[in-house]
């Protein structure tokens, strides 16, 4: 499933909750069609300049970006003032709640897991892309 770039109406993305929120932007599960999305909305109040282009940088950097380890991008809205990203939603959430719930044992498949995310930092390092909030918790 794609969602067109730049024609992309918000109205046809139905947002379902609120997932996560930062200063900048909030991220909510939601639904495109029959396809489960995260949604990515730049608050209102973040609508400078400055972080219009930034969020136009983060979309242009997620349309090259495809590989089997990255979070694939689905979409955009790019008209203001509904600014966002959509991208596939990954239901097993981040690497922070991952590692709280094993209780920060390192067995073999927690290893694993760390493994296949470097992968997915060295496809992106390749690429001449620098990930700058990489934390668990994203």
């Amino acid at each position: 499933m794609t969602i067109p770039g730049d024609d992309t109406d918000a109205g046809e993305i139905g947002r379902q909750y609120l997932v996560l929120e930062s200063k900048i932007a909030s991220v909510y599960k939601g639904a495109y069609r029959t396809q489960e999305v995260a949604i990515k909305v730049l608050k209102s109040e973040c609508g400078s300049s400055d972080m219009q282009r930034q969020f136009s940088q983060e979309v242009y950097i997620m349309r090259k970006v495809r590989h089997k380890i990255v979070v694939q991008f689905m979409g955009d809205c790019t008209k203001p003032p509904s600014l966002c990203i959509v991208t596939e939603y990954m239901s097993g959430g981040n690497v922070y709640d991952y590692l709280l719930k094993q209780k920060c044992t390192f067995r073999l498949p927690s290893l694993l897991k760390v493994a296949i995310l470097s992968k997915g930092m060295t496809y992106l390092h390749q690429n001449n892309i620098i990930h700058r909030y990489l934390k668990a918790a994203n």
